[in-house]
């Protein structure tokens, strides 16, 4: 059943992730009445919009994750950040529903400790400055590139297909 639905008597929910999707759920179910915490891991609201804000160029996100934080303040939502939540998490037996909403994870194909996903270069203290590849000619494999090589360093971008950035619209595509 829908545990944020405006038919059932109002819950406790708990909306663990704080990226867009666990804020618009936690916007709809605090609309329909339901006494809403968000738990988010980091200590911001956003999720990988927020850590795609950190690039200059997508800096007009900032405002977005402003605006996120203005609308779950209006909507009297406990926000919880640095609150990460495990099976154990005391926070799940204080809320009657629980909703997940923590996002894409990125898979590492192998083990390696020069193999990292973009959500760990994102969230490093210093981003490489030095001989970097980026396997995947995607936006976020080459907004990443534009980025790293930006920040000084030499970046190579591979990519198996025969495009660039091929899930871009071709007016973004040909800014970057």
């Amino acid at each position: 059943s829908d545990v944020c639905s405006s038919d059932l008597a109002p819950k406790h929910v708990l909306v663990v992730g704080a990226g867009p999707a666990g804020i618009a759920c936690a916007l709809t179910a605090a609309a329909r009445g339901h006494r809403v915490t968000l738990a988010e891991r980091s200590g911001a609201v956003g999720g990988q919009v927020a850590l795609s804000a950190r690039m200059d160029f997508k800096a007009p996100l900032r405002r977005l994750c402003a605006s996120y934080e203005s609308a779950l303040r209006t909507a009297k939502i406990d926000l919880r950040l640095n609150t990460a939540v495990a099976e154990t998490s005391p926070l799940l037996s204080e809320h009657e529903a629980v909703v997940w909403a923590t996002g894409a994870a990125w898979r590492k194909p192998w083990e390696d400790p020069h193999v990292t996903d973009p959500l760990a270069v994102l969230t490093a203290e210093r981003p490489p400055t030095d001989k970097t590849v980026i396997v995947g000619a995607t936006m976020t494999g080459s907004e990443l590139a534009c980025w790293l090589a930006e920040g000084g360093a030499e970046v190579t971008l591979i990519e198996r297909g025969s495009g660039f950035a091929e899930d871009v619209n071709i007016i973004y595509r040909l800014a970057l």
